[in-house]
């Protein structure tokens, strides 16, 4: 069984204590994540379309644009494929608990916790690609609508939220796409990785509320830059 983690701050304990208690996880709008480059996108739009050759580059025409919306783009695409974007909702975690910058960026400068996430379905989680450009996406104007279920298009906006740009790379990001704000289909919680800065009486406390869950203390090794666990 694979294992994700999710770096969580003890600032707001209500989160945190919601996933150990219910092995659930949050899901948020993709606009309210801290890359403000997020669900960016190259659009290639379809001028005329042959349904046969939909993902082929023959006989296709298209038109480019890059970043922003062209004037020969009609702004209701755009907003139509924003608002597919919106339908879905964003889980981030990693394929680490061993990464300096994580710890210091999204457990509170190493005082917080890394929760070990075990899903029922790997299927369900995306790998994040890294990349220098934003992701070229393929839309049909004819097939676009807000309530589009359309296989290709569906497709095309998950690729539009599952790329991040290379400097990324180090945080190792895999992705949850949903559409509740809530996600339940993970095994409950059963490890938990402590910060080396994270308060005694906090480490206690979760010791004493969730016996059945093995809280794991870790510091940055003497010797190397990594991360250990303490026995």
């Amino acid at each position: 069984m694979k294992k994700y983690y999710k770096y969580k701050s003890l600032k707001n304990l209500d989160h945190v204590l919601d996933i150990l208690t219910n092995a659930r996880l949050y899901c948020s709008e993709y606009s309210r994540l801290n890359d403000p480059a997020e669900g960016e996108f190259q659009a290639k739009v379809l001028l005329s379309f042959d349904r046969g050759k939909y993902l082929s580059k023959d006989n296709v025409t298209t038109h480019y644009t890059r970043g922003n919306w062209s004037d020969e783009l009609e702004p209701e695409y755009k907003e139509f494929i924003r608002a597919l974007q919106e339908k879905y909702l964003v889980c981030s975690l990693s394929k680490t608990f061993k990464s300096i910058p994580l710890w210091a960026y999204y457990a509170e400068s190493f005082s917080g916790i890394c929760i070990e996430v075990v899903p029922k379905n790997e299927s369900e989680f995306t790998d994040v690609i890294y990349n220098s450009d934003y992701p070229t996406c393929l839309f049909d104007p004819k097939k676009i609508s807000v309530n589009s279920i359309e296989e290709n298009i569906d497709r095309e906006i998950k690729k539009s939220l599952t790329y991040k740009g290379s400097h990324w790379r180090v945080e190792k990001e895999v992705r949850l796409l949903w559409q509740e704000p809530y996600f339940d289909n993970i095994h409950p919680i059963k490890k938990v990785y402590c910060g080396s800065r994270i308060d005694g009486s906090h480490f206690e406390l979760f010791r004493k509320l969730f016996p059945d869950i093995e809280f794991i203390r870790t510091r940055i090794s003497n010797s190397s830059p990594k991360i250990i666990t303490i026995k």
